[in-house]
């Protein structure tokens, strides 16, 4: 089983063109990022910034562009929330 594949009972609370990132792949690459030493969601934006050529490697990335540490922020607490979990 792949991570990605692990994240597959999450449940996307999100709707419309909010949800153009895809929610396990955005997991994914914040795992990745607090791995490496993020701290805070500017954090994992930049890693994810500077890592994109990596990330390619592995993700779809479907609109081919890493998503912004406010809508990283903003998924987080609504999938926590909707799955029954912490989000700090």
């Amino acid at each position: 089983m792949t991570l990605t594949e692990a994240f597959i009972i999450l449940t996307d609370p999100r709707m419309g063109p909010a949800q153009r990132h895809d929610l396990r792949e955005m997991i994914l690459m914040a795992l990745c990022a607090v791995l490496c030493g993020a701290d805070t969601w500017v954090d994992v934006a930049e890693w994810t910034e500077d890592n994109e050529a990596w990330l390619k490697r592995y993700l779809v990335l479907a609109h081919g562009w890493i998503a912004r540490s406010d809508a990283l922020a903003r998924t987080a607490v609504l999938a926590c929330s909707s799955n029954g979990c912490a989000a700090g």
